[in-house]
């Protein structure tokens, strides 16, 4: 150990602080797991809806949606689904008509665990 006495300012007699001195912090994030769960809801609800755009795209039309999994299982009850491809890694692509007007729609189903559907056309 090296001698700082001689060094301007330096005092042998201070206290000095040690890691069982200082105040610990908690290990935990201590937060009520199921009012992170509402968080969440409350973000991936914020993200959901309508996405217009900025002028008419010739397939899509003037706006897009982005769906949650309960949207979308809501959504498919009024359905008529005319092909469910399913042979893509992380996604299904669903084609069909919706509601009595029967208005065409796609729907690219995110299958990664919490993430949002892609609907275009359909009445939501």
């Amino acid at each position: 150990m090296q001698n700082i006495s001689h060094l301007p300012g330096a005092d042998i007699n201070a206290a000095t602080t040690t890691i069982a001195d200082k105040p610990r912090r908690r290990t935990g994030n201590g937060r009520n797991p199921d009012l992170v769960a509402l968080l969440r809801e409350f973000q991936q609800r914020l993200k959901e809806g309508h996405v217009p755009l900025f002028g008419i795209h010739p397939i899509v039309g003037s706006e897009y949606q982005r769906l949650g999994t309960v949207a979308l299982n809501d959504f498919m009850l009024d359905a008529q689904i005319m092909v469910e491809d399913a042979f893509f890694t992380s996604f299904t692509l669903v084609l069909g008509t919706h509601g009595p007007d029967e208005s065409p729609f796609v729907c690219i189903r995110n299958r990664v665990e919490d993430g949002l559907h892609l609907l275009i056309g359909g009445n939501v």
